[in-house]
């Protein structure tokens, strides 16, 4: 799933990239937004009131010692912070999108 989405992804010309070129540096940021009437209306019926967001990354990149692109997909889970705990996140929390958020290692880093 997560390769076809990268693949998806990186088959439009128009989307969020940079060259680094070796021994380079870059810092990225990007900002996602979550409505809360989505969430709202996503969580109507359900038995749980709480969810945890996944960053999907796709990293496509060509190696000196190989003429073929490759690709390193991750998956991370996100949530709020309190204590020393990761949280699920839920509009029913007292000012759930003020908490800190932080990213849990990957479920899984694919290479190919």
């Amino acid at each position: 799933m997560l390769r076809d989405y990268c693949d998806s992804i990186s088959s439009k010309n128009e989307y969020f990239s940079e060259t680094i070129f070796p021994d380079g540096k870059s810092a990225l940021s990007y900002n996602v937004v979550i409505f809360l009437d989505d969430v709202v209306v996503e969580l109507d019926g359900k038995d749980f009131k709480a969810f945890f967001p996944y960053l999907l990354t796709c990293t496509t990149y060509k190696c000196a010692y190989s003429g073929t692109h490759h690709q390193t997909r991750a998956a991370y889970a996100m949530s709020n912070y309190e204590g020393n705990s990761a949280k699920a996140m839920g509009p029913y929390q007292d000012n759930w999108l003020e908490k800190p958020i932080v990213l849990i290692h990957p479920g899984f880093i694919v290479a190919s």
